[in-house]
């Protein structure tokens, strides 16, 4: 795996090995903020997902030559990798949801993408500064290129939010057009999530904070587009319709995605 490790000549490799294992993992922990130590809670809890006593169990294996060096490695890092991926998810899903609210009333669309983009940018860079604010690495800086990294994807994420509510506004309050509304809102949801998943991943890349790898960028692409969706349907369909407006099939449409999105995210964070 290339690790680089310390080391001291008083010790055995096995020895000097597990310290490096130890120092990554705790590195690891260090970096988690507050969405990465409830998520990480959120898994220790279940018992569902790869969490930090997951890693320590993997350390004690490797200790016991039951696994080799390579694979503890592997096993920390895709810790590591998957925090990082949930972290920035629950990131997305709070900017988006800032811009949703921010943009509800606002009848026009210019006026509602240009709030739904200051607003995203705003969000999304003050969550990102506070979840960096409770990590445990010292001296960890939010500098300006984060914080123009992170202005940049947020308002993407921002302005791709607030667009499902500004669609097919002159559409009647009546069942026929409540189902329309949802339907369309989906769909719009769905692409707009999607692409904003895909502009927030190659935001990162573009300033070098991540390596391009297809998978992941399909992923994260996927996830927030299926996120979106059902989002979309029910801003679009208006809050105030939702409890007695929408059919079961739609409720069931809505339900159905939040399950699925969940499954995989648990699996796969």
């Amino acid at each position: 795996m290339g690790a680089n490790i310390s080391i001291n000549p008083n010790m055995s490799i096995n020895q000097n090995s597990a310290n490096y294992l130890k120092e990554k993992l705790e590195e690891a922990k260090n970096k988690q903020g507050f969405i990465g130590n409830l998520w990480n809670g959120f898994k220790e809890l279940t018992n569902i997902g790869v969490s930090v006593s997951d890693c320590e169990g993997m350390l004690q294996k490797y200790q016991s030559g039951k696994i080799s060096f390579e694979e503890a490695v592997e096993y920390i890092e895709n810790f590591e990798k998957k925090q990082e991926n949930v972290t920035d998810l629950a990131v997305n899903i709070g900017t988006g949801v800032a811009a949703i609210a921010a943009t509800a009333g606002i009848p026009t669309a210019a006026p509602l993408i240009a709030i739904g983009a200051g607003v995203g940018a705003v969000a999304k860079a003050g969550i990102k500064f506070l979840d960096r604010a409770t990590n445990n690495i010292k001296d960890d800086e939010y500098n300006l290129k984060s914080i123009a990294k992170d202005g940049i994807s947020g308002a993407i994420t921002g302005t791709t939010s607030a667009i499902p509510s500004s669609f097919f506004k002159n559409t009647k309050s009546t069942a026929v057009g409540r189902k329309l509304l949802f339907e369309n809102g989906f769909k719009c949801g769905l692409a707009c999530g999607s692409a904003s998943g895909f502009a927030g991943y190659m935001t990162d890349v573009a300033f070098n904070d991540k390596e391009f790898d297809l998978k992941e960028c399909a992923k994260t692409t996927i996830l927030s587009g299926a996120i979106a969706a059902p989002i979309g349907g029910l801003v679009t369909a208006g809050v105030s319709n939702i409890s007695g407006g929408l059919t079961e099939i739609q409720k069931d449409m809505a339900s159905s995605t939040a399950k699925k999105v969940l499954s995989f995210e648990v699996k796969n964070m």
